[in-house]
């Protein structure tokens, strides 16, 4: 587990056009800065449509909840998209309480998702 003073470790795959990154297991208002750069890289670099794979997260605070809402919106302006895969436990919690599945789509499973993008529905 990373300590709350290290960036999150994060690995960015790539599948037809999207960016799935997978997110470490701390994800908090300390980690906003690692997290808006490597996005903003993506989206500079064109890529507009981005999964965060959060299945290892087991911390997020809710700085990092309103960033994936910021940039989910950002996408949205430009013609993209932003998906949260495969929430932790811990993940899946926070987002129940605030109804985080109104606000932006998330998958439960990688395979629904890949089905999704080869069909051509995302």
């Amino acid at each position: 587990m990373n300590s709350p003073d290290t960036p999150p470790r994060m690995a960015c795959e790539t599948l037809a056009d999207w960016s799935v990154v997978t997110m470490g297991d701390t994800f908090t208002m300390r980690h906003l800065g690692d997290v808006r750069r490597q996005l903003d890289a993506l989206t500079d670099a064109g890529r507009m449509k981005i999964a965060l794979d959060m299945s290892q997260t087991r911390i997020v605070d809710s700085s990092a909840i309103s960033l994936l809402v910021n940039v989910h919106q950002k996408l949205q302006k430009k013609g993209g998209r932003l998906v949260v895969l495969k929430p932790s436990d811990a993940v899946k919690s926070v987002f129940s309480v605030i109804s985080f599945e109104l606000i932006m789509p998330v998958y439960h499973s990688r395979s629904a998702f890949d089905s999704d993008v080869s069909a051509g529905r995302l």
